[in-house]
């Protein structure tokens, strides 16, 4: 089966060429392209790339972006940008090697019962803050997992599909399900966390506002009735501040744990190897 392999780069113009060689041995014996995403280089980069496209045109697609994103912007736009049956997200922030890469690609061939294979370290690197954060908003986020992946295209639509709804990150592979096999790495995984983006996941968030919005509600209450008995000895102006900020208060609580969710996105500058050079 054909594979594309999706690399973003952003200012690697010393290691582009290194990289590109190392896929190309890895992977001399399938049919690849290599979906290369310039996250807005400003070295010399994006020269590179296309100089290494114009020697492998029928190899190497570029995508270039008008202004850096973060990563989970980048991998869904090489994915948005495949064609193939299978995709395979490289990242290079890990330590993962390109070896990694013709292993996940000969167990998701041989074995039709798994939609993708992913890499997870045996080195436990997880963080107090994290284990907390999964708690109270009732997710499973393992930052044990890496990024880099092979996955057939069932699980390249459901991702599709699921962008309308909720932003595209690591997480979003929890989320979406599928069969997937972890090939165990010694290598320890790096994932920054984007705290903000997972509590687009949670089903807890709306409870935990119906806890905020009570608590204010009952402060409110509280007051009115130590006003009314004269236990504080307020004036009516400072009574109505307080009600007005309370109210204030509790309507930015809906908006932050109500809000439209912000979807993944990315604008590109340049696409080359594509039908269509610019956009």
């Amino acid at each position: 089966m054909t594979l594309d392999v999706i690399v973003v780069i952003n200012n690697l113009e010393k290691e582009i060429e290194s990289i590109y060689n190392k896929i190309e041995d890895e992977l001399k014996n399938i049919k690849y392209n290599i979906i290369f995403i310039d996250n807005n280089s400003d070295d010399k980069s994006l020269e590179i790339l296309k100089n290494l496209q114009k020697k492998n045109d029928l190899v190497i697609k570029i995508v270039s972006f008008s202004k850096k994103f973060d990563k989970d912007a980048c991998f869904y736009a090489g994915i948005t940008h495949s064609s193939h049956p299978l995709v395979c997200l490289y990242d290079l922030e890990n330590e993962e090697s390109t070896s990694q890469i013709i292993k996940m690609y000969d167990y998701i061939s041989k074995h039709k019962e798994y939609d993708q294979v992913c890499l997870q370290s045996n080195i436990n690197n997880s963080n107090s803050k994290l284990k907390l954060f999964n708690k109270v908003y009732k997710l499973n986020y393992d930052s044990s997992i890496s990024y880099t992946r092979i996955m057939n295209r069932y699980v390249v639509n459901a991702i599709i599909e699921f962008t309308k709804y909720k932003p595209f990150s690591l997480y979003t592979f929890s989320e979406i399900g599928f069969n997937t096999y972890y090939l165990k790495i010694d290598n320890k995984i790096n994932n920054s966390i984007n705290y903000k983006k997972l509590i687009e996941y949670s089903n807890n968030k709306n409870n935990i506002f119906n806890i905020f919005s009570l608590i204010l509600i009952l402060l409110t209450i509280i007051y009115l009735i130590l006003v009314t008995l004269n236990i504080l000895k307020i004036n009516n102006n400072v009574l109505l501040l307080f009600i007005l900020l309370t109210n204030i208060f509790n309507i930015y609580l809906h908006i932050l744990f109500n809000r439209q969710k912000e979807k993944t996105f990315y604008i590109i500058k340049e696409r080359i190897g594509f039908e269509e050079n610019v956009l």
